[in-house]
Formats: structure tokens, sequence, C-alpha cells
């Protein structure tokens, strides 16, 4: 990506609207949120991603905090939600397509 697209990607994401991290640290609620999950197309399907994930979703359990993370295609939306996080709401990026912004509550310890 150019550094052109960079600035116009950003600038697609502000007009998008708050993304679930934004609402909650406005709120002062705390979250871990996951930044961006990248697996070398050599590596992908061998269960790299779930390792990441299962070791954010450990720690938001040991801090009894939600996990957030927000994705920009419904394929990897998808993926996540067989991870076991739950679809919280979308931004329309317009030409640009659709963030899904996607959140796992803590489990409760037992």
């Amino acid at each position: 990506m150019s550094l052109g697209e960079l600035f116009h990607f950003a600038r697609m994401l502000s007009k998008a609207g708050p993304s679930l991290e934004d609402v909650l640290n406005k709120e002062k609620k705390p979250c871990i949120y996951v930044g961006m999950v990248c697996v070398l197309e050599a590596y992908q399907g061998q269960g790299y991603m779930r390792k990441v994930m299962d070791l954010a979703f450990a720690e938001g359990d040991r801090l009894g905090i939600p996990v957030v993370l927000d994705t920009d295609a419904k394929s990897k939306c998808d993926k996540y939600v067989h991870l076991g996080m739950k679809l919280y709401g979308t931004r329309d990026l317009g030409p640009g397509g659709t963030l899904y912004d996607l959140v796992r509550y803590p489990k409760k310890a037992e």
C-alpha cells in the first residue's frame, strides 16, 4: 500500500464513525484491542490465527475484560465469529467497503 493509499484509507476510517474500541475508551471501559493479525500465506490454514486469538482471549478472561477487533472483509469476520467472537456492528466505508466490529466478552471463572 502506498503512502497516498494509506492516507486515503485513514480518511475513510475517520468518516466511518467510532469503532467499538473508541466507544469503550470513551466510556473508560478497558478492553484488549487486537490491531491486526497477519499470517503469511505459506502458514495459513495451520491454526496460527487461532493461537494468537486464544492468547488474547485468555488474557481477556484473566482480566475480566472484552477482546475487540475490526476487520475489513466478511470472510475474515466469519473466521473470527467461528473462533467465538460476536459481530457487534458494521461501519460503512462507502466505496471502500465495510468494517466489521467484533467482540468476545470474558468467560466467567468457574
